[in-house]
């Protein structure tokens, strides 16, 4: 059996490093934790690649809400099958900013 894996887009990547920003502003601790939840809710697709919500209007990818605070994160992301098991992160979000 093939392990799965992750591929962070770079705009993903950005996203994190965005919403950190964001938050170092108002509280490093705050901020620290943040980007930690979102990477641990991302790992957790290694072994539930399904977790998300499908995404519309294109249900290839998929939401994962990651809860944190009063209102949370979210992980736009697509599995591919070929041949392992690849999750591709392709954005990250606060859950109050417009999505794309």
């Amino acid at each position: 059996m093939s392990e799965a894996r992750i591929e962070w887009t770079r705009t993903a990547e950005a996203d994190v490093l965005r919403c950190q920003r964001f938050l170092i502003e108002q509280d490093l601790d705050a901020a620290i934790r943040a980007a930690a939840a979102i990477r641990a809710a991302a790992e957790r697709l290694l072994t539930h690649p399904a977790l998300g919500k499908a995404a519309t209007p294109n249900p290839q990818y998929r939401n994962l809400i990651v809860p944190f605070g009063q209102n949370g994160y979210l992980i736009r992301y697509r599995v591919v099958q070929a041949p392992n098991t690849l999750i591709r992160i392709t954005r990250v979000w606060h859950s109050r900013e417009h999505q794309i």
